[in-house]
């Protein structure tokens, strides 16, 4: 069995449902808070793969929700 994409939920509804993050602005990349160091609205989600990034330099980085 190999790793399936199209299993993974869609990552506007995690992050808003899931994760209860109200994200910000248009297109590709959101914004919302940072949750890994309890901080401003730092991290940027991608709508379209689920990877994220703190701008505010905690290092929290990742994907495929």
């Amino acid at each position: 069995m190999s790793f399936d994409r199209n299993h993974l939920p869609d990552p506007v509804s995690y992050y808003t449902d899931a994760a209860g993050l109200a994200l910000q602005g248009r297109g590709k990349w959101r914004t919302t808070r940072c949750d890994f160091h309890d901080g401003s609205d730092s991290m940027r989600i991608n709508t379209e793969t689920g990877a994220f990034v703190c701008m505010a330099g905690c290092g929290a980085k990742g994907g495929d929700v």
